[in-house]
Formats: structure tokens, sequence, C-alpha cells
């Protein structure tokens, strides 16, 4: 977004001014782009480096590339078994093992009980390990690093043929759940936009 200013040379800005090109001087103002949108969203490092600090409502972009393993604040990376109230995000999904210590390198995300840890925890989606992933959280402190808490929504980038549409609907997978954007299980007929959790996968629907 730019902002252009034009004033009379010379004079008091708040005059009247001619709008000849030789007597006024342009000054532009270059605005920076809003970000932690879906569109333009933060990176981990942001949230490690401290640029982004008690915002609610934001997106974040990163690699799953494990769980959060509270004691030691170090990474479940498969090795042990996933529990699925939280993951791990880093801007790299590779040179990471397990075990390895998080703090500076990648950041803890709670999954709330509901769609979110449904659809994304990797207990019941251990497919999900390695892809990348936009999350919409609040960042704060988890667990005494900088993380995201209150995890609301997430759209994961390129997610393979394991976890599209049509595995979700072709009925094979399982009983079917529905949640609305909080994470509060509903009806199948309610109205708006609802999470659809079948098979471990989630696809979001709408219901006129």
């Amino acid at each position: 977004l730019m902002v252009f200013l034009a004033f009379k040379t010379g004079s008091d800005p708040r005059a009247p001014y001619s709008m000849i090109e030789s007597e006024i001087a342009i000054i532009k103002v270059v605005v920076e782009d809003v970000r932690g949108t879906k569109e333009n969203p933060y990176t981990v490092a942001d949230i490690i480096n401290g640029h982004v600090v008690d915002a609610n409502g934001i997106w974040v972009k990163g690699f799953i590339i494990g769980e959060f393993v509270n004691a030691g604040k170090k990474l479940n990376a498969g090795d042990a078994t996933f529990e699925s109230t939280s993951m791990v995000l880093a801007d790299t999904k590779d040179g990471f093992a397990h075990g390895d210590a998080l703090e500076g390198k990648a950041i803890p995300v709670e999954l709330p009980d509901g769609a979110v840890r449904e659809g994304l925890g990797l207990f019941a989606n251990p497919s999900h390990l390695g892809k990348e992933v936009l999350v919409h959280a609040n960042a704060e402190n988890y667990f005494t690093l900088p993380g995201l808490k209150g995890t609301k929504d997430f759209d994961l980038i390129n997610p393979g043929p394991d976890t599209g549409v049509a595995d979700v609907l072709d009925g094979s997978n399982g009983p079917v759940r529905y949640y609305d954007v909080n994470g509060r299980a509903v009806a199948a007929d309610a109205k708006g936009i609802l999470i659809k959790v079948q098979g471990g996968k989630a696809v979001k629907v709408f219901n006129k």
C-alpha cells in the first residue's frame, strides 16, 4: 500500500496549493503488508525471535516435525507413542532427530481437544509428519518456550492423496463427527462452516 502526499513547496502545507507540477513536492509513504494473515503468514523464526508476542488469531506457516515432550523440552519425532495434545513446527523439515532440544530451533503448538486434534494430531494422522501446514492460533509461551496456543484452524499445504477430500468423503474410514470452528461437537445438520472428521482426517463443509 502506498500513500502519496502533495504539498506546495515553500509554503504552509495547510494552505491551498496549486497542482502545478513545478510547485509541489511528492512524499511517498510505503506501508508494509499486513503480516499474520493466511495469505501472508508469520514464519516459525518470527515466533522464536520475538517478532510476534501475545498476538491472537494469527496464521503461522511451518513443517510438522513431531510432537513436544515437556520433560527436557525435546522433540518426539516418532520413536515414542504420539499423544496428539501438541505438535512441533519448524521452518524446515530437515535436520531434526528424535530427542533434539527445541529451544531456538522450533516451536511447540497446542492442539486443543476436538476437531483440531483429530484432524491434525499425529496419533490419528501419522502421515502428517513432515507436511507443511498453516496454523491459526495465538502467539504466546507454551511450556515456557515461544509457541502457539489455542489453535482454532489449520490448512495442510499440498496434503497429498492420503489426506485429500475424497478419502474423507468416501465413507470407508469409520464414524463421522462434526465440529464448529471453535472445536465444539455439533450435529451434522448444524448451519454454517463445520469441520467434518472421519478416519482421522478432516475437511471443511458448509451447511446453508
